[in-house]
């Protein structure tokens, strides 16, 4: 069974010793273990928490909306209700912080389209004509969710490949 000290979980995870050490506290970070020293030992399942409470901090959760998910699970099947309205809720969320984030993402290769040729223009001597952005009208919404999709496509491959 492997163990972890805190500085370990801490330089791992990238989350300050002082943010376990809170965690505790406030008890969504139950069971740690204090070895003969007395300082704190982490096990795999510390681990396992401490990467779900970063998925739901990236997710945009409150800190009081992850206490209340890991009390609304230690109880078991009783706050069911509870927990999925708290996570149908966050899913809402960032689904629209999805969609702003792709028109943004859109808009960015829609600027990059047009600078790239004014670059282009400009090495050129200026020769022809020169880029009028309301030229660049394309469907940069569809150019969006294609580069994500490859980019999804390739990150999977990636990681489904053996290592040695």
């Amino acid at each position: 069974m492997n163990e972890y000290t805190i500085s370990d979980v801490s330089k791992d995870l990238g989350i300050p010793s002082s943010t376990l050490r809170y965690y505790e506290e406030i008890g969504i970070l139950k069971g740690v273990a204090r070895n003969a020293s007395g300082k704190r030992v982490y096990k795999r399942e510390h681990i396992d928490r401490l990467n779900a409470i970063k998925c739901f901090k990236g997710a945009g959760m409150t800190m009081s909306d992850i206490v209340a998910f890991f009390k609304y699970e230690d109880t078991g099947y009783e706050a069911i209700d509870n927990m999925m309205e708290l996570l149908k809720d966050r899913e809402i969320k960032v689904r629209e912080q999805f969609r702003l984030l792709m028109a943004s993402y859109a808009h960015l290769l829609r600027k990059i389209d047009y600078y790239g040729d004014i670059e282009k223009f400009v090495k050129s001597g200026c020769k022809g004509k020169a880029p009028v952005w309301e030229d660049y009208l394309g469907d940069y919404d569809s150019k969006a969710r294609c580069n994500y999709v490859t980019e999804m496509e390739f990150n999977e491959k990636a990681l489904s490949l053996p290592t040695e």
